[in-house]
């Protein structure tokens, strides 16, 4: 922009992080055939985090930013699946995931014009627990198989900070589910399932003050934010004949108090933080194919297609937009013949395109990659693998109130040689 000082920086950051993980799996079989029991219990602590980034600009200012954090991550699942009758099957589980964070966070700068604020210490903590029980119960009638679920959850969440009123949730939520299976034919299947899903916000975005990225950049956290749900349909046409497959999916997901990012500029610099946009609708269709197409060469290929009603961001006020995007995901294989005991050379072109997309205030603009590698084998046991790898630049437009801003990351062209060597009996 016209009125805009370049500016130069040096950033200098340190980061430590021990941590201490356990992990306890449990498996039995019952006596019954296809009986099982298991069970699994995660456990990943880290006693103190330590961060500090030094910034220092030509203009001679400067700024600091120093955060301990201590963290603890706890996941709990059981399971029972137990046989019935000829074609039922009853599957019994819970599941508990629990996380706490505590951090404290000090800002101070030093001959700047405050742009980024004033010099603050801050600390928050911040818990997430959630116990669930879920059941499923699968029965087979003529040749249609019938899989009901349900799945109960609660979820209790505490976020505080000194001089902050306190935010506390405490939610109960059911999530039924449905899974039907039908064949067709011998080569075509016909599946049809529903299922709801929740995602919930991690400790870090409900933080109750905002945070200093960089010179031009701050995150404001947000303990209101509520989680965000989905209701999601599809039916999968699936055909598979000797060594070709292929199928459709048809889909339809619904997605309620959508997250996404808002920003804004205060005092000249762009603060942001997550967000309920509002409601989000998707629909499209997922063609998949995989076959030969010669003695040595074959093909797998994916088309996705996305018809979506989603909240933008515009000049008067937010607003829902119509948007129409795909990406296609393309391998082409060569499998040479075999030498005696030496396997055949290996050839694989890839291609990856995802098309313009949008994002509340953001503009992505289209992507290729394309991926050519080679393996030659010497023996069964060495090998040397070629590959070169492309891409186009990564580029999206920002554009919120008061906010413009153009990005390009230009990814060089890479070529990587790979030699392998397998030890023991093959």
């Amino acid at each position: 922009t016209p009125d805009f000082r370049s500016f130069a920086e040096s950033v200098r950051a340190t980061d430590s992080s021990p941590f201490v993980m356990s992990e306890l799996s449990f498996d039995h079989k019952g006596s019954k055939e296809g009986e099982t029991v298991t069970a699994d219990l995660q456990l990943l602590g880290v006693p103190g985090e330590h961060g500090r980034t030094d910034t220092r600009l030509s203009d001679g200012s400067s700024f600091f930013i120093d955060q301990h954090a201590h963290w603890l991550f706890g996941r709990g699942q059981f399971d029972w699946q137990h046989p019935m009758a000829k074609g039922e099957i009853l599957s019994v589980g819970g599941e508990w995931n629990y996380a706490r964070e505590r951090q404290d966070y000090s800002f101070a700068s030093f001959g700047g014009d405050g742009s980024l604020g004033p010099d603050s210490v801050d600390q928050y903590s911040a818990s997430t627990n959630t116990l669930s029980g879920y059941m499923t119960f699968q029965k087979a009638l003529g040749s249609w198989t019938f899989m009901p679920g349900i799945r109960l959850e609660q979820n209790t969440r505490h976020v505080s900070s000194p001089g902050i009123p306190d935010v506390s949730v405490n939610q109960t939520n059911l999530f039924p589910t449905l899974h039907v299976d039908h064949p067709l034919s011998k080569a075509l299947d016909l599946t049809f399932s529903y299922a709801k899903r929740i995602d919930r916000a991690q400790p870090n975005l409900l933080r109750p003050y905002s945070a200093v990225e960089s010179v031009l950049t701050i995150m404001q956290g947000n303990p209101n934010l509520k989680d965000q749900s989905t209701d999601s349909f599809e039916i999968n046409l699936h055909y598979h004949r000797k060594s070709a497959d292929a199928g459709v999916i048809l889909y339809d997901r619904e997605t309620s108090r959508l997250w996404s990012t808002e920003y804004a500029v205060v005092g000249g610099v762009n603060v942001y933080r997550w967000v309920n946009v509002g409601h989000r609708s998707d629909r499209g269709a997922e063609f998949d194919i995989s076959t030969p197409i010669g003695k040595h060469l074959k093909v797998n290929a994916s088309l996705n297609l996305f018809a979506e009603r989603a909240p933008v961001d515009t000049a008067a006020a937010a607003a829902s937009e119509n948007i129409f995007r795909y990406t296609t995901n393309a391998t082409l294989e060569w499998d040479g013949p075999d030498r005696g005991k030496r396997p055949g050379d290996v050839a694989q072109l890839q291609w990856l395109y995802s098309s313009p997309s949008h994002q509340f205030q953001f503009r992505y603009f289209d992507w290729n990659w394309l991926s050519l590698s080679y393996t030659h084998s010497f023996s069964r046991t060495v090998s040397l693998t070629g590959t070169m790898e492309y891409s186009t630049a990564s580029r999206h437009r920002l554009l919120a109130p008061l906010v413009q801003e153009y990005y390009a990351l230009h990814g060089r062209g890479q070529f990587k040689l790979k030699l392998l060597k397998t030890f023991g009996r093959r």
